[in-house]
This record gives structure tokens, sequence and C-alpha cells, in this order.
């Protein structure tokens, strides 16, 4: 066993059910939460490890209640994630609504979210105006700077394809 494993007991045998190799070093892990999936911290990202799914065979009726728990992620969530980025110590993340989300490290709890697009068309005067349609296809944290008086130093620059913005 390496320390890029993660190995699940059962704490009613003291036994190990199975482990899950990780591609780098595990350095930290999320609190275990009845019903969610397990936040795997490594060198190299984020992983989930899915706490439902046993290292035993499954019956008829494991298979019936698992088909309402597992969903396709296209089908499951309400839109689509389209850019991410660390943001000091939270994730941020644009999606295909319009919206950008801030996440804590877990990447469970939301803490903040900005809608880019807004209903009222007129007005569209500059690059920096965003339209009732706008999505960000790509963001960017501008906190890079060591100066924390440095201007915008902390904010999220987005741009939709056509226009730039910041949140």
């Amino acid at each position: 066993m390496s320390p890029a494993d993660l190995c699940e007991i059962d704490l009613q045998r003291l036994e190990q059910v199975r482990t899950e190799s990780f591609p780098s070093l595990i350095t930290a892990l999320s609190a275990a939460h009845p019903g969610l999936p397990l936040t795997v911290s490594t060198a190299r990202g984020l992983h989930l490890h899915n706490l439902r799914t046993r290292g035993r065979l499954l019956t008829t009726a494991d298979i019936i209640d698992r088909a309402g728990l597992l969903k396709n992620r296209q089908t499951s969530a309400h839109s689509k994630i389209l850019s991410v980025v660390i943001h000091g110590t939270r994730l941020a993340l644009s999606d295909s609504s319009g919206n950008i989300k801030w996440f804590e490290g877990d990447g469970l709890t939301e803490v903040r979210r900005h809608r880019i697009s807004y209903g009222d068309v007129a007005h569209q005067s500059s690059i920096l105006s965003t339209g009732s349609d706008d999505l960000a296809r790509k963001i960017l944290s501008t906190a890079a700077s060591s100066d924390p008086a440095a201007f915008n130093n902390g904010d999220i620059l987005f741009w939709t394809g056509e226009k730039l913005g910041y949140a």
C-alpha cells in the first residue's frame, strides 16, 4: 500500500473492503457525509471517491436502488461547467447558465454567485458589457499579484468569446 492509495475499512468487521489508487500522493480528504462522495485532494487535482460503490456482488435490489442514485452527468446537472480556476482558497467555475460560482475547497459548498448575463440588451455599449445570452467561456483569477493593493487583485476576469469582463 502506498500514500497514493485510499483504503476503505468496514468498522463492524475491522476488515479492508477495498482500495482505490490515485495518480499522486493524497494530501487531504473531505469530511465523510452519508450520501455524498468523499473528496480526495492530490497534487494533481481533486478526485471524487464514491462511498456507495462497495466491493461486493450486487443483487437485483441493489441495482434498482442505485438506479435512482446514479445519473448521467449530462442530464443530472442544471448546467454544464465551462471553465474552472483556483481563486485563493476557493474554486471558481463558469457554467452554461451564465453564472460564475465560487465554492469552498470541498467543491460542495457554494459561497458566492455572479450572473454575467441579464435580460436587458439595451445596455451593450462597451467591450466590458455583457449581453442577455453571454456565457463565460474562460475565466482567470487576477489574484496572482503579491501586492494586495494592486488594481483588480482578487477579481475574476472572464471572456465570453467576444467580450471581456470581471466579477
